[in-house]
């Protein structure tokens, strides 16, 4: 066998290793989760925005029945409440809202903290009253 097939071959190995992974269990992230920090981070260069720094409050509930409640408080702000399904694969957190509106994230799951990265949203960055495209983050314990 050449070494390229060898490193050809190796590399299907590693990629199927990295695929038989299983997704942690829902009972896993059932439960009240409370967040150190919320991120907008803009994907046009106007910044980032943590809402938790800003001294805002947000938690996700995620109840055994595959329903979820997102409330952020912004500080000095009334609650933003939003109901909606989860779900988790191997690497993707999604929080479903209606038939296809939602966010989904990468996401890692250990020793109590859940870490969602990278949804796509929108935050209005310059208090202009439009929506700026924007990254959605969020680090929760529980």
């Amino acid at each position: 066998m050449s070494g390229l097939a060898r490193a050809g071959s190796g590399l299907l190995a590693l990629l199927a290793a990295c695929s038989s992974g299983t997704a942690p269990p829902a009972d896993d992230f059932v439960g009240t989760w409370h967040a150190t920090k919320v991120e907008y981070a803009s994907t046009s260069g106007m910044g980032m925005v943590d809402i938790v720094a800003l001294g805002g409050t947000v938690t996700l509930q995620l109840n055994a029945d595959k329903t979820a409640v997102l409330t952020i408080t912004p500080a000095g702000q009334s609650p933003q409440v939003t109901s909606g399904a989860w779900s988790n694969s191997i690497d993707v957190f999604n929080f479903t809202v209606g038939s296809s509106n939602g966010w989904s994230w990468d996401y890692s799951l250990s020793a109590g903290t859940l870490t969602l990265t990278g949804a796509d949203t929108s935050y209005d960055f310059d208090d202009n009253g439009t929506q700026d495209d924007a990254k959605f983050n969020l680090t929760l314990t529980k």
